[in-house]
């Protein structure tokens, strides 16, 4: 990707060749509007990286905007997301 021109994907990390690790926080603005979930898609679409593991840590944010089922919940949305991404 060119670093000049503005990316469609919201955060595009195809320059980030040697990325190991990617935290995400997650909001609660997540489960009640689908938009972000095609944001997340693109953005982990683009993480070509050359390591042979990447990690991804999921996180609440703010904690405190949770509850323990709405956040479990959440985490089972974006589980399947991600299973469907690396899962080639």
């Amino acid at each position: 990707g060119d670093p000049t021109t503005e990316s469609t994907v919201g955060v595009d990390l195809s320059l980030c060749s040697t990325l190991e690790r990617l935290d995400i926080g997650l909001d609660p603005e997540l489960v009640s509007d689908g938009k972000p979930f095609d944001n997340l898609k693109a953005m982990l679409n683009s993480w070509d990286s050359q390591v042979p593991v990447r990690d991804i840590h999921l996180d609440a944010y703010p904690s405190r905007a949770f509850t323990r089922k709405g956040f479990a919940d959440l985490l089972g949305t974006v589980g399947r997301v991600l299973e469907e991404l690396f899962h080639d």
